[in-house]
C-alpha cells in the first residue's frame, strides 16, 4: 500500500508541476494585463455557473460510466473511474479527435489494471450511444421549444435536427449519395 502510494505521488507531482510550468509560460508569453483584462469582462455569476455545470457534467458523466461498468461486473472504484475520465478529458484536449481519444485513453488504462477490455470498450459504445440519443432529443425538444414561441430557424438547421432525428433516414441518405 505504501509502495503504491509512493509510486502516485513520483508519477503525479511531477505532471503537476509540469503543468503550473506550463501555466505559468503561457501567461508569461500572453500577458498577464491579457488574460485578467479578460478575467474582468466576465460575469462572475455566469462563470460560476459554468464551472459547476462542468464539474456536475463530468460527475454524471462518471456515474454513469462506473454503473455501466458495475453491470457488467467490472469492479472499480467511483474515484478511479473518475480519474480516468479526467485523464480522458485531457486526452481529448490534447488530441482532438473526435473524443475517441478519450475512449482510447480508458480502455488502455483498464487494461493496464487488468480488467476486461471487451467489458470496457462495450460500457464506453453503450454509453456513446447513450449521449447520442440525449443530444438529439435535446436538439429536437430545443427546436420544438423555438417553434412553439415562433422563433424563426433557418431552413438548414430544421432539415438537420429532422435528418439528426430519423438515423434510418440518415443512413440510406449516405448509402445513396456518398457510396
Amino acid at each position: 500500500m505504501l509502495e503504491e502510494r509512493r509510486k502516485i505521488l513520483t508519477r503525479t507531482i511531477p505532471f503537476i508541476l509540469a503543468g503550473f510550468s506550463i501555466l505559468i509560460l503561457y501567461l508569461y508569453f500572453v500577458g498577464f494585463s491579457k488574460v485578467t483584462e479578460a478575467f474582468a469582462r466576465v460575469n462572475p455569476n455566469i462563470f460560476s455557473i459554468a464551472v459547476l455545470a462542468t464539474v456536475f457534467e463530468i460527475l454524471l458523466f462518471t456515474f454513469t460510466w462506473h454503473y455501466l461498468l458495475k453491470a457488467l461486473s467490472v469492479k472499480v472504484k467511483f474515484f478511479r473511474a473518475l480519474s480516468y475520465v479526467l485523464v480522458g478529458v485531457f486526452i481529448d484536449i490534447l488530441i482532438p479527435a473526435e473524443s475517441v481519444s478519450a475512449e482510447i485513453s480508458k480502455i488502455y488504462l483498464m487494461n493496464k489494471d487488468g480488467k476486461d477490455v471487451g467489458k470496457v470498450t462495450a460500457t464506453l459504445v453503450i454509453q456513446r450511444i447513450y449521449g447520442m440519443i440525449i443530444h438529439v432529443a435535446s436538439l429536437a425538444f430545443a427546436c420544438v421549444c423555438l417553434f412553439i414561441v415562433n422563433y424563426p430557424l433557418p431552413s438548414p438547421v430544421v432539415y438537420l435536427v429532422w435528418l439528426l432525428s430519423k438515423p434510418s433516414k440518415l443512413l440510406g441518405w449516405a448509402m445513396d449519395n456518398l457510396l
